[in-house]
This record gives C-alpha cells, structure tokens and sequence, in this order.
C-alpha cells in the first residue's frame, strides 16, 4: 500500500479509541455515556472522515511501493498486560483522587494517554473511584486528548515520510478540540 493509506489508516486508530470509550461508557456508566456522547462522537468522527477523504484523494504512486509495517498480533501477553494495567490504574487512580482531588486525576489522565488509554477508562468507570461524573468525563476526555498527541507521534516517527503530516495534524487538531470541549 502506499504511504496515503498508511497515513488514512493511522487516522482510524483514534477512531476507534474513542468509540470504545463510549461503548465502555454505555456499558459501565450509562450517566457518563450521555456525557460523553458529544466528545465521543466527534473524536470518532472527525479522524474517519479524515480518512476517508485522505484515501479518497490520494495520489496513487507510480509503480508496486511496498512499505513495511510492524507487526502487534494480540496474544496473551497483551491480555495479561491490559489486566495489570487496569488494576494498576484503579489503585492509582483511587490514591490520586483521595490525596490529589480532581486536579490530580486531570494530571494523571493527561499523563494516563500517552500509555494506555482503555485500561484508565475501564478503571474510571467500572472501578469504583470515588468521583464526580463530570470529573470522570474531564479525565476521559483528557487521556483520549493526550492519547491522540502520542499517536502523531508515532505516525511521525513510523512513517518517516511527509505524507502522514495530514493524519498528525488531523491528531493534534482532535486533541485540541477535545481540550477545548472541557472549558465550553
């Protein structure tokens, strides 16, 4: 595939993250859902249509351009990887807020996205931390913002070629309106 698709399809990542918060949240915390619906939508929405326009309007290279991408088949180790880190993130998560309040989970989330943003979302929701529900939409909001920043990096640092620039500022752009979307 050439670099275009690679460059749409690293659109489709946040895309997603955000749908499966929101599906998280209908099933965990059907208050938060409603909450999240706005920034959840949109964060899924834009990056897909980015995409779409992306690889709609690509330019087809010349000849076969094979590029390389890394391979991250889902195994055990992943699984085992997601369970410590939800265990980890509902401790965390109940200490900051207990010693740190609200401004300490924000810092955290910020912090949260640039590792794992679904394990956090997970342990905000289901994992009994004691919060205010704007709270915990402004900490899922924020991971998913700091989360879309991590992945115009690696769009940057893995491709290594200008044509991924729309998809990272396309992330960034995201994140900015989804920092945007707490102070409105």
């Amino acid at each position: 595939p050439d670099t275009w698709v690679v460059s749409a399809a690293s659109l489709l990542a946040p895309g997603s993250v955000y749908l499966g918060s929101r599906v998280s949240a209908a099933v965990w915390a059907p208050d938060a859902a409603a909450s999240l619906a706005v920034p959840m939508v949109r964060g899924a929405l834009l990056p897909i249509a980015v995409a779409a326009a992306m690889f709609r309007f690509r330019k087809r290279p010349a000849g076969d351009q094979a590029i390389s991408l890394p391979q991250h088949p889902l195994e055990f180790t992943t699984a085992l990887l997601y369970a410590v880190l939800f265990l980890l993130f509902v401790s965390a998560s109940q200490y900051v807020v207990t010693h740190y309040q609200i401004m300490g989970l924000e810092i955290m989330a910020f912090l949260v996205g640039f590792v794992d943003v679904d394990p956090f979302v997970l342990s905000i929701l289901a994992g009994h931390v004691e919060i205010a529900l704007q709270a915990a939409v402004s900490a899922i909001v924020i991971a998913t913002a700091s989360n879309n920043i991590l992945k115009a990096f690696y769009a940057l640092i893995v491709a290594r070629n200008r044509s991924v620039l729309p998809a990272v500022f396309a992330l960034l752009g995201i994140s900015m309106l989804s920092v945007l979307w707490l102070f409105i």
